[in-house]
C-alpha cells in the first residue's frame, strides 16, 4: 500500500509503520483462522434444507418450486417435502398457501415464529400471539413484529396478515 511520509518523517519510519500494522493485521488474521477451525471442528455445518409436512395439493404446488422435492406421499395424512431453507423457504409460503396447501409441520416444529413489516401496529389474527413490535432504526415509520403461530394455522394468519396490510418478512423454520 501507498504511505506517503509525513513532512519530516523519514522513509525508515514510513517502512517501520507499513511493517508493524501489516504484522499486526497478519497476527489478527491468524488468530481469527484459528477460532474459524476450532469452530468447525466442535460443531455440524448448519443444514440447508428443511423438511415440510404439509396437506392439500402438495405436488402440484411444489412442482415448479425449484430445489424441492417430494419424500413421500402419507395419503390422506399429507406429503412430505424437501426445500430450501432460510429466505427462499420463507417466500415459497405464501405462494403454496395460495394453492390451497396448509402445513402440519415445519422442520419438525409445530409452532413457528414469523417477523411482519408493517406501517402501522397490526391486528394479531386469532392464533397468533405477539413476542415483540418495534419500529425498525433506520426507518421509525416501519414496524417490525415478531409473532408465534401454531404452524396448522399459518395457512389462515398468514393471508390475514397480508391482507390488513403487513409484509412477510421471514419465517424462522427452527
Amino acid at each position: 500500500f501507498a504511505v506517503q511520509p509525513a513532512p519530516g518523517d523519514s522513509s525508515v519510519r514510513t517502512s517501520e509503520r507499513k511493517l508493524a500494522f501489516g504484522l499486526a493485521d497478519t497476527i489478527k488474521q491468524g488468530y481469527a483462522d484459528m477460532i474459524k477451525k476450532a469452530l468447525a471442528a466442535t460443531m455440524d455445518p448448519a443444514f440447508l434444507d428443511i423438511h415440510v409436512w404439509a396437506k392439500g395439493p402438495v405436488g402440484e404446488a411444489t412442482r415448479n418450486e425449484p430445489d424441492t422435492l417430494l419424500e413421500r406421499d402419507m395419503g390422506a395424512d399429507g406429503t412430505i417435502f424437501v426445500t430450501k431453507r432460510y429466505q427462499v423457504f420463507t417466500e415459497m409460503i405464501p405462494r403454496l398457501i395460495d394453492k390451497g396447501v396448509s402445513f402440519v409441520e415445519i422442520g419438525g416444529n409445530d409452532e413457528i415464529m414469523v417477523t411482519v413489516l408493517s406501517t402501522d401496529t397490526i391486528a394479531v389474527p386469532e392464533g397468533m400471539r405477539i413476542l415483540f413490535s418495534y419500529p425498525l432504526p433506520a426507518d421509525p415509520a416501519t414496524r417490525r413484529t415478531g409473532l408465534t403461530v401454531a404452524v396448522r394455522k399459518l395457512h389462515l394468519v398468514l393471508p390475514a396478515l397480508i391482507k390488513s396490510g403487513a409484509r412477510l418478512e421471514h419465517v424462522y423454520d427452527y
